[in-house]
């Protein structure tokens, strides 16, 4: 490989490959001399069949000169040793390779130097080395130079990016963002095309603004949803590292200037940022916001974008403010071309021009919205333009272009649909200053008008998106008339999709006029034709109310409380009894139109429990104590409906209920739920209930608080919690328990405490280790309450002792988990216990162990007691003995904890043990011995 050498990079003439040492295949020979041994590095990747890699670059511009191919004779026979054909000189990124045998041992891929290895693996027959170098490629380029990364790895990006193999795609998708990275930070962003790079004199190797754009954007339009969702997992990503590069002051400044709020949760506390400068940033998030997310459905991609990468982009603007002003130009630049236009598609597919992309021929049309197709094929259908056209009649040639200017549409549509989903996720993450959201806004004004209704619904959750983190005025200006069009739009779908806009949009509204909006919205919505649309105004009406909830009230706002009428509409009407109790059948849809039939319809909807019970909590916390009474009956309906998705959603709210009405009403309405969520067969409802316990206890009253430790106890007892995690659960929130009646000292808190332990004590002798783990993680927590009540105290403490004695060995070594944590002091803290005579004693015992492990664990102890004391005052004599005793033992992993402690200069070993854990489930590996040890001696 050529070494770069002088101030202008020279770049790479070719690859070079090992010469051919197996005697099954004969090779070309490579067409410079390979100087470095070819077997120095060893085999750390799969096999991978072999060829001969391109004897030219990739940019034929960057080529010095021709090399010359050495002619090579082919013999018949034997075909199995026929030399595989000279490689011609191509202008090519890579030479046609599919006519050679590629079939070589797994041998012959040692030798090969990473840039060799990234080339063969990429291009290879296998899947699985297709795979693999797409999960390894971010370690490999590490190992090669910025050079030949661009000129030779990027284009197998490309490549790659095309697999036609699902597993390939989802595996480039999953590192591509650290890829990605790392050419951004060692190559010099740029905003010239690819072709034009050449004319930059620069120290550095350059690499286009735009490179990466065409490789997201078919990741992103894959079928495959899993491809597309890591797609927009790596744009997000790489708008957060951007974030993340820029310095304190930057942020402030970001802030200052109208960013969104942004957390500051690090991704990576070595995040590099080498060449990728402030400039750069900015430039390489425009082509990412308007480029790539705003711009997909202009951008050429599939049979179209191999020409696009030939001639590369327009150049991106420097100043992020002239992209509107561009657009603005365009547009009226298309206007005055249009006047000599004879046809209104020619001006349909100029309408909307992104400076980034070349025109494409658009789907819209442009007629009134009241005319827009509403019968165009699903998303679903889409999928088949990625496809071969499956055999059949010949077509002529009108039959051929209707279709294929129908597979177009449906192309486009896909961009469309596409873009709108990558703006709703990347507007959420809270990346967008004032000239990306305007942007965004303008796009969707567009998408609204779309003729396809499922591109429309897309549209919906941008709304709702933009309206958390764009202005007052735009709200009031934009995107309040934009929700009204969707609501009457003629697409049943998409009215239902525009009700989950309608909350967010409400809470940036003045009060008043909130109330007009949700009130007639919802009883409009309410009597629509639809099913759809009536079962979303109930899944939506939840979060409408909780639009009235104080924190969502503005300084001036007079007015108290969510509007009777909505409430009126979420606890429906009385005498629909078969409604509450499950036994509504499915109706049958009306024949007339008469808005009194759609009405009964949406308030004898089958599935109006479980979106009640789903909504409740949120209505209730909006309404508060005072007003519980509204919805107390409408709770007990749903309490006594026996449908398995209301009790589990009913059980998974009882906690946060509690916290919102008190003790006395969780007493009284909630404690029947609770005790029917824990007797139930079903695990799930079960899971529910534990999980919401911590939050459930802390709510009651005393008498509540032991009536459910109690009922917790004995079903443990009878082994109802069968599913681990439900133990766990319980385990976990034993200390949050005890710290809820901490302050409080009395016989009932004496009571409730020897129910905590008689938990833990089960906790601790669980078959499950995440369960004793979290048992042992209690101990200290609850400790110092306990001191408080010598007789509870006591009695854990027969537990404990009971389990060092105990025919079990796993509960022997919980016993030493249980003292060391008690023992050893937890960062600045003191040690919550002090060693006496019985536990000496009993350490002496466990150090005879018949189990190696139990004898580890005693000699870990005695180590981390050792350094303890030592730190401190001296260590204790008993811990002296027992070190000695373990350093006589017959295992090896029992002595090289403990060699050496006896011995007068033990600092160094000492230092090693200063920052073990207390915990016994943190595995430390076994310190080195010390010179003289008795370790060494044995050895």
């Amino acid at each position: 490989m050529p070494l770069l050498s002088g101030s202008t990079p020279r770049h790479p003439t070719h690859i070079t490959l090992p010469p051919p040492f197996l005697t099954s295949v004969s090779i070309t020979p490579s067409p410079s001399p390979r100087l470095e041994n070819p077997l120095s590095s060893p085999l750390i990747s799969p096999a991978l069949t072999f060829y001969t890699a391109p004897s030219s670059p990739i940019i034929t511009p960057l080529v010095d000169e021709p090399m010359e191919i050495i002619p090579v004779l082919v013999c018949d026979p034997p075909p199995q040793n026929q030399p595989l054909p000279p490689v011609p000189h191509t202008d090519d990124t890579f030479p046609e390779v599919s006519g050679l045998d590629l079939t070589l041992d797994d041998e012959g891929l040692e030798g090969l130097n990473p840039l060799e290895k990234i080339y063969l693996y990429s291009i290879s027959k296998a899947t699985y080395h297709r795979v693999f170098i797409s999960c390894d490629l971010p370690n490999l380029l590490d190992q090669i130079t910025p050079q030949e990364a661009v000129e030779y790895v990027l284009p197998l990006l490309q490549v790659l990016s095309k697999d036609q193999d699902e597993s390939v795609r989802e595996a480039l998708t999953s590192g591509l963002a650290s890829v990605i990275w790392w050419f951004l930070t060692h190559c010099q962003v740029v905003a010239t095309a690819d072709n034009q790079i050449n004319s930059y004199s620069n120290q550095s190797t350059s690499i286009s603004v735009h490179a990466f754009t065409p490789i997201l954007g078919r990741l992103l339009l894959s079928p495959n949803g899993l491809v597309g969702s890591s797609a927009k997992y790596v744009v997000v990503n790489l708008l957060q590292r951007m974030r993340e590069a820029d310095s304190p002051e930057d942020q402030l400044d970001n802030w200052v200037a109208g960013l969104s709020f942004v957390s500051n949760a690090s991704l990576n506390e070595d995040l590099t940022i080498g060449l990728f400068g402030r400039s750069e940033r900015v430039l390489f998030e425009q082509e990412i916001l308007w480029g790539l997310v705003a711009g997909l459905d202009r951008l050429f991609l599939d049979g179209d974008l191999d020409s696009l990468e030939d001639r590369g982009h327009t150049p991106c603007s420097e100043d992020s403010a002239n992209f509107s002003d561009t657009i603005t130009a365009s547009e009226e630049l298309q206007k005055e071309e249009v006047a000599s236009s004879s046809s209104a598609e020619d001006f349909r597919r100029k309408e909307n021009i992104n400076p980034y992309f070349p025109v494409e021929p658009s789907a819209y049309s442009n007629g009134s919205f009241g005319t827009v197709n509403n019968n165009v094929d699903s998303p679903l259908s889409v999928s088949s333009s990625y496809s071969s056209v499956s055999r059949g009649p010949t077509i002529n040639d009108g039959d051929r272009e209707d279709y294929n200017k129908e597979s177009q549409e449906e192309q486009s549509a896909v961009k469309r649909l596409t873009s709108m989903s990558l703006m709703a996720t990347v507007t959420s993450t809270g990346y967008l200053d004032e000239q990306a959201q305007n942007t965004f806004v303008k796009e969707v004004e567009r998408v609204v008008m779309d003729p396809i209704y499922w591109v429309r619904r897309e549209s919906s959750f941008v709304l709702g998106a933009l309206a958390k983190v764009v202005p007052d005025e735009i709200v009031h200006t934009s995107l309040l008339p934009l929700l009204e069009r969707l609501l009457v739009d003629p697409a049943p779908l998409v009215r239902h999709s525009s009700l989950f806009a309608l909350p967010v949009i409400l809470t940036r509204l003045p009060i008043k006029y909130r109330r007009v909006l949700a009130v007639h919205t919802m009883q409009s919505m309410s009597v629509d034709e639809s099913p759809d649309v009536r079962s979303g105004v109930l899944e939506a009406l939840g979060e409408v109310i909780h639009t009235f909830h104080d924190e969502y009230r503005k300084p001036g706002d007079d007015t108290e409380g969510p509007p009777a009428e909505l409430i009126r509409m979420f606890i429906g009407r009385s005498d629909d009894k078969k409604v509450w109790d499950g036994q509504q059948p499915a109706l049958a849809q009306p024949f007339d139109r008469d808005k009194m039939k759609w009405l009964d319809s949406f308030y004898n909807d089958p599935s109006r429990p479980l979106i009640c019970a789903f909504n409740l909590p949120a209505v209730c916390m909006t309404l508060g104590l005072s007003r519980w009474e509204t919805l107390r009956e409408t709770y007990l309906k749903l309490s006594d409906n026996p449908a398995f998705g209301i009790r589990r959603t009913l059980a998974a709210s009882v906690g946060d209920l509690a916290k919102v009405l008190g003790p006395e009403i969780a007493q009284r309405d909630l404690m029947p739920v609770w005790w029917d969520g824990l007797r139930s067969q079903e695990a799930e409802i079960r899971l529910k209930i534990v999980q919401c316990l911590e939050t459930f206890v802390r709510s009651l009253n005393m008498t509540g608080k032991m009536e459910v430790l109690e009922g917790v106890l004995e079903a443990w007892k009878v082994n109802r919690w069968s599913g681990w995690r439900e133990r766990e659960h319980i385990a976990g929130c034993l200390s949050a328990v005890i710290q809820s009646v901490a302050s409080q000292e009395d016989q009932e808190v004496a009571h409730l405490l020897q129910l905590v332990c008689g938990l833990l004590r089960f906790a601790l002798i669980d078959n499950v280790n995440a369960i004793r783990e979290a048992g042992i993680h209690t101990l200290p927590l609850i400790w110092p309450v306990l001191q408080r009540y010598p007789k509870v105290l006591g009695n854990l403490h027969l537990d404990l002792q009971g389990l060092s004695c105990s025919g079990v060995f796993r509960q022997r070594m919980t016993y030493i988990a249980c003292q060391q944590v008690l023992l050893l002091p937890d960062g600045d803290t003191e040690a919550i216990k002090v060693p006496d005579e019985e536990l000496w004693t009993t350490l002496r015992a466990l150090s005879n162990d018949p189990i190696v492990g139990v004898r580890i664990g005693v000699s870990r102890l005695i180590a981390s007691l050792y350094a303890y004391f030592w730190t401190r005052t001296s260590p204790p004599v008993s811990v002296i003995d027992l070190a000695k005793t373990l350093s006589q033992d017959s295992s090896h992993e029992v002595i090289s904890y403990v060699s050496g402690l006896s011995l007068l200069d033990h600092g160094r070993h000492v230092k090693n043990f200063s920052q073990v854990s207390r915990h016994a489930a943190t595995f430390s590996r076994p310190p080195s011995a010390l010179p003289g040890s008795e370790l060494n001696e044995a050895v």
